[in-house]
């Protein structure tokens, strides 16, 4: 007996299912990482912030060729673990991209002693109850996939004494996240 009408068929879906089960593994292993690191130091260096942005979207963008993406990135070096950052620059982005209508922006400025990243997209707006619990473990939007990804995120950037929110825009959701200058920091 074949659930998904043939063997060939069958076997895809075993494949999907077992990458998911991966993914959901991987992601939990993390998150027990991240309790360990913050027991313990992490390895820091200053690297390119915008460089870093520019290789994930290059990476990940195939996937959406029907949204116009907009990249507002001057260089900005920033002192943290560029290992860390790409995994949060990946999951803000796979979030970005599962809800995006047609258009995604990603910026960095200067706000006072912080640098801000920002991500856009032109999907629709968060309900009020899921934005109060948008970082938490398991808390997944009506897309979401494990409730894994943003929860990594929160905890990767509080590593970073940085800060992560959401908000509604007029058209869309903004995710920010406010990084502290540090010596050794560029933005042109």
């Amino acid at each position: 007996i074949y659930p998904k009408g043939d063997l060939d068929c069958s076997v895809e879906v075993i494949d999907e299912e077992a990458e998911r089960l991966e993914k959901r593994i991987k992601n939990l292993l993390f998150i027990t990482k991240l309790d360990y690191l913050n027991a313990n130091d992490i390895s820091k260096q200053n690297f390119s912030l915008d460089n870093l942005i520019k290789d994930v979207v290059d990476r990940l963008s195939w996937s959406r060729t029907d949204i116009d993406w907009q990249l507002e990135l001057p260089n900005t070096d920033i002192y943290g673990d560029l290992e860390q950052w790409r995994v949060v620059i990946e999951n803000l982005l796979d979030n970005q991209m599962r809800y995006a209508k047609g258009a995604i922006l990603i910026s960095i400025t200067s706000k006072n002693d912080n640098i801000l990243l920002r991500f856009w997209n032109d999907g629709p707006s968060i309900e009020p109850k899921v934005l109060d619990s948008l970082f938490s473990k398991f808390n997944k939007g009506e897309k979401g996939e494990f409730g894994l990804g943003l929860a990594i995120v929160y905890r990767i950037v509080a590593l970073h004494h940085a800060k992560i929110w959401a908000r509604n825009e007029d058209v869309g959701v903004s995710f920010y996240v406010e990084i502290p200058k540090v010596v050794g920091v560029r933005l042109e």
